[in-house]
């Protein structure tokens, strides 16, 4: 595992990263970085597809698709998950927390991990595809010792008969537990949905939207919400202080280049119309979002790849102080290729990245913990 330590002095640093600076040249706040998994480890080709979590014990545990012999999306491939006790620093050997079939080309992937803050238990919602690249249900396994070990799978989302869906799956990044609000304690795991081929041809983008599965009872029985706007995939969600939920999605409309945002009043239920957001330029590729209590405020991180074009590179870092109407500072962490990234706040007020470092051919899943100071909040 390499681990190193990135620190910067200047000015023409902070310029350059994307942060806005002015003034005399000032001391910037150190990022840790950690790999994770790197290309050929455990005998996978190699990983994908990062979720990252906290536990109620204060164990980080970082999930990744384990791709068996390449790169693609399907084939034979396993979910692991590795845990670290000291904030990323370190990270332990890679747990198996479902595989399917041995050497067959069954796909586990997809995680969306939620922490029960009643219990400690975690679970971690996946897709399952089989050999013939069907999507055969969203599942979910739990974990009551802090992540070393998991259940066999339960499927909970069979439940899905939306209009022309052929298949619906979760995330990915981190689901979540309401706190506020009538809905307090509620887990939400963000899924979309993709329609049959002959849907899509009549209804174009209209084929692809996302929805909440959620459990009320600990993750025992789940049910789901409302479509989203038409055209928006790969969700992920963080709750306001006024129980609000807020969606960060990819989209592919005729508005690409941008984030698609969603707010829920009624606990995912139902969603406003999706605002295509210029202030959040993306590269259609997935992102992240994480709520952070600050004082009385709650901000808003938000991690992607703004491009341009179709180009993944520059993992950029912004802050909302408004619930996402705003946002009023970035910090590119990566300003390389990168990919697919999920945010995590930890106990000692930094915040941790799960990302993909380098491109599709050579990714290695990276830990980044970064100081708010790096966006002006002290």
């Amino acid at each position: 595992m390499g681990r190193q330590r990135i620190k910067s002095t200047t000015v023409m640093f902070i310029a350059l990263s994307g942060l806005v600076a002015t003034g005399s040249a000032v001391e910037e706040p150190e990022t840790d970085m950690t790999v994770v998994w790197k290309r050929g480890d455990n005998g996978y080709y190699m990983h994908r597809i990062p979720a990252i979590v906290l536990t109620k014990k204060g164990t980080l545990l970082a999930f990744a698709e384990a791709r068996k012999n390449g790169r693609g999306d399907h084939g034979d491939i396993d979910l692991v998950v590795k845990r670290s006790s000291d904030m990323g620093k370190t990270w332990s050997d890679f747990i198996l927390v479902h595989e399917d079939g041995g050497t067959k080309k069954i796909t586990i992937g997809n995680p969306v991990p939620i922490v029960d803050r009643k219990t400690g238990d975690v679970i971690v919602a996946f897709q399952r595809t089989n050999e013939d690249r069907v999507a055969t249900g969203t599942h979910i396994s739990r974990s009551k010792d802090d992540g070393v070990t998991w259940s066999a799978p339960m499927e909970i989302i069979e439940l899905v008969q939306f209009e022309g869906m052929e298949y619906a799956r979760p995330g990915p990044g981190h689901g979540i537990q309401l706190k506020h609000g009538k809905h307090a304690g509620r887990m939400i795991v963000p899924c979309y949905s993709v329609s049959t081929e002959e849907y899509r041809a009549k209804h174009g983008f209209g084929g692809i939207y996302n929805f909440m599965a959620y459990s009320d009872d600990g993750g025992t029985t789940w049910t789901h919400g409302k479509k989203t706007s038409a055209g928006l995939g790969e969700p992920v969600a963080a709750e306001l202080a006024d129980g609000t939920i807020i969606l960060t999605s990819r989209q592919y409309t005729d508005q690409r280049w941008r984030r698609a945002i969603s707010y829920s009043k009624d606990g995912g239920e139902t969603w406003s119309e999706a605002e295509f957001r210029a202030d959040l330029p993306d590269c259609n590729c997935q992102g992240s979002i994480l709520a952070v209590d600050k004082g009385p405020d709650t901000l808003l991180l938000h991690s992607n790849c703004p491009g341009p074009g179709e180009k993944r590179n520059r993992l950029t870092i912004r802050l909302s102080r408004d619930g996402g109407k705003s946002w009023s500072a970035s910090w590119v962490l990566e300003p390389g290729k990168a990919q697919y990234s999920d945010l995590v706040a930890l106990p000692d007020g930094t915040v941790g990245c799960l990302f993909e470092r380098g491109d599709k051919y050579r990714t290695a899943i990276t830990f980044a913990r970064f100081a708010m100071e790096r966006l002006g909040v002290k």
